[in-house]
């Protein structure tokens, strides 16, 4: 019938045949029901848009938060030098040789002298000495500085060269920290006796991570040594086990990277960790995107970002191929970005940046897998 409601809206048609105050009361009875239907609708909809302007409100606070980080994120982002913008061309001429062929070791850069060691000698054994380079007039100390121990870890704290420890020719892990100006003298013990650690030094505290202890027991702890206070501190523990990390401080966050894993094969892990929180004495790591490339060394560019320079490359089940490589760590992309060449492929090298365009790289395996004595002084041009 033309006009009649549809069957769904719960309308039922008054019959002919009843009185009509009865088809009133059933029409009346069928008007109830549909104001409740709507009613109840009205509550879902006012509902939904309770939640819906809770939604906004929501939205809107992590808007303003996101706002406020990007802030401090551009506070604490120093900008990156022009010299890096792109690829630069490097200019390469040979220094004065190393007096031992060495590899895996650190370079500290201290004042106007780069000083080597914590590695293994061209004969693969690993080493007890410390080689001094002059930069001034390119020449190395005629007598190297003597260590008690070997695989001893390398860092700056407070103009000082310290060194942490190692273990003795009778392989018992140390954990005497040494303070080296000239011969060295003892600074500090660590809690955990280690080698083959990682050391770095960040104003008055210096950061001890990773390595073995005796009978090769890989170990995870951190330590922080508080100059200020003379006092330990246990820290967070690395996430994963390694030895013979590089450090570096770039944009007061520390990056290590370049060791190697559990099972003494090359690792591509780069662990990462702001600095901020050293003054409570706490360092927590972060996991970070891995660099596809092995014992590459990294070098701090100003203190505002970071180069990885050689390395070696898996090919395929663990075989490794040494690379020219020099690659920059990008924080925005979270990419390594390709900027320049090695004269030749080096692995296990050491290298500092030095003034405004001045890179260093010394030792290191070359392609044939030999220790070599060579050092490397680039100078960088965009």
């Amino acid at each position: 019938m033309a006009g009649a409601p549809p069957e769904s809206s719960g309308y039922q048609q008054p019959s002919t045949t009843m009185p009509v105050t009865t088809q009133l009361e059933e029409m009346r009875s069928n008007n109830e029901k549909l104001m409740g239907e709507f009613d109840g609708l009205k509550t879902k909809v006012d509902g939904l848009m309770v939640e819906n302007n809770s939604l906004k409100e929501e939205n809107k606070q992590l808007k303003a938060e996101n706002q406020q980080l990007k802030k401090q994120l551009v506070v604490k982002e120093s900008p990156r030098p022009e010299l890096f913008k792109g690829e630069v061309d490097i200019k390469w001429q040979e220094g004065a040789l190393i007096p031992v062929p060495c590899a895996n070791h650190s370079a500290i850069l201290l004042e106007e002298k780069v000083c080597i060691g914590g590695g293994h000698e061209g004969t693969g054994t690993p080493s007890y000495r410390i080689d001094v380079y002059d930069l001034a007039d390119n020449s190395w100390n005629s007598t190297p500085i003597t260590i008690p121990y070997c695989n001893f870890a390398m860092a700056t704290l407070n103009k000082r060269l310290i060194i942490a420890g190692g273990q003795d020719k009778r392989h018992k892990v140390t954990n005497m920290v040494f303070s080296v100006d000239g011969d060295p003298k003892k600074y500090t013990k660590m809690i955990t006796p280690r080698s083959l650690a990682t050391a770095a030094g960040h104003q008055s505290t210096l950061i001890i991570t990773g390595g073995e202890g005796d009978r090769r027991k890989k170990i995870l702890s951190t330590e922080l040594f508080d100059s200020s206070t003379g006092q330990w501190y246990a820290t967070d523990h690395l996430p994963l086990p390694h030895c013979r990390l590089q450090a570096v401080i770039v944009n007061n966050n520390l990056y290590l990277l370049g060791g190697t894993d559990l099972s003494d094969d090359y690792s591509p892990t780069v662990f990462t960790a702001p600095l901020d929180t050293l003054s409570s004495h706490t360092l927590k790591w972060n996991s970070h995107p891995d660099y596809s490339i092995c014992q590459s060394a990294p070098v701090s560019v100003q203190d505002r970002l970071f180069l990885v320079v050689g390395g070696t490359i898996d090919i395929m089940d663990h075989q490794y191929i040494p690379t020219r490589d020099i690659r920059m760590f990008d924080k925005v992309s979270q990419n390594w970005i390709f900027v320049g060449y090695l004269p030749t492929a080096r692995n296990a090298a050491a290298a500092v940046f030095v003034g405004d365009n001045t890179i260093i790289v010394f030792g290191g395996l070359n392609d044939t897998n030999d220790y070599t004595s060579t050092v490397w002084i680039g100078s960088c041009e965009p």
